[in-house]
């Protein structure tokens, strides 16, 4: 109504069954025009999971919203379920089992796996060869391929984004390389639960961790300057994401993104870059899809 917002994804650890499905059948049926993308997070098969989350309930609960979801979607077409993994070192040895469960028990609309980013209570589990992640995700594709039999360019440009947003992933985590130029706070911004608004979780996020209120710890004082790398509450601009966006904070964390090539492992905001960026798109064109 106040964006003009139109796609939507949501993570879900799948914890408040009930009050998931009052919330999306009140939002699906007063917004139809809008897509409503629910990702249930589940991170590996069952002790896996469980461990990860520090739960003997969690993936118990996932199963359960995950079957509430399925019945959803036959009342309401513009509801899509996907699955979300995230890869760290502490359930790599797990993931192709993960995959396997994905589909052998949890049919959706899609599955995703993600290279750990930000700032995890272990940092250690950041620290393992990115080429195992490239190959459980060539596995994961394969998957995909098979599963839901898609052929014609659709499918074939989704193959070749999802190849070139894997490499790019790999290259940045391992050797730091600037591969593109990011439209994080153009293209697309993380709402939080709080109503705060932020170009990029990656960005308020570290922000967020490192403010201990001594100057040293950010020397550039880019945390002030930036707000935080937040434009604040939603609310302040009447619910309208493109106030946010085209305010003078908004263009100043803009052209900080461009003018540092920022970079990181953030898939959803590298996959914005390329598919909104024609010169992009046609460099993922080119991309061979060998492996998948």
């Amino acid at each position: 109504k106040n964006s003009g917002v139109r796609s939507f994804t949501i993570p879900s650890n799948g914890s408040y069954t009930e009050k998931m499905k009052t919330t999306l059948t009140r939002v699906c049926a007063n917004c139809p025009e809008a897509t409503i993308k629910i990702g249930l997070s589940l991170d590996g098969t069952k002790e896996v999971h469980n461990h990860i989350r520090g739960s003997e309930k969690s993936y118990d609960q996932i199963a359960a919203s995950y079957a509430m979801l399925k019945e959803m979607q036959k009342e309401f077409s513009n509801l899509i379920l996907t699955f979300t993994g995230v890869l760290n070192r502490d359930n790599l040895h797990d993931a192709r089992d993960l995959v396997d469960l994905y589909f052998d028990r949890f049919p959706a609309d899609d599955y995703t796996l993600q290279y750990v980013r930000g700032n995890p209570k272990d940092p250690g589990t950041k620290l393992f060869d990115a080429r195992e992640f490239e190959h459980v995700i060539e596995y994961l594709e394969q998957r995909k391929r098979d599963h839901f039999k898609q052929v014609g360019m659709t499918r074939t440009m989704v193959r070749k984004l999802t190849t070139r947003t894997r490499k790019i992933v790999a290259d940045v985590a391992q050797n730091n390389e600037f591969k593109v130029n990011c439209v994080a706070g153009s293209r697309l911004v993380v709402l939080y639960d709080t109503g705060i608004l932020s170009p990029c979780e990656i960005l308020s996020a570290d922000t967020a961790s490192a403010t201990t209120g001594n100057p040293e710890d950010d020397p550039q004082g880019y945390k002030e300057k930036y707000n935080g790398f937040t434009y604040g509450d939603v609310r302040n601009f009447d619910c309208d994401v493109q106030k946010a966006v085209d305010s003078n904070l908004g263009k100043s964390i803009q052209s900080f993104i461009k003018d540092t090539k920022c970079r990181c492992t953030f898939e959803c905001a590298i996959v914005a870059s390329i598919f909104y960026q024609p010169k992009e798109l046609v460099k993922t064109l080119a991309t061979p899809s060998r492996g998948i």
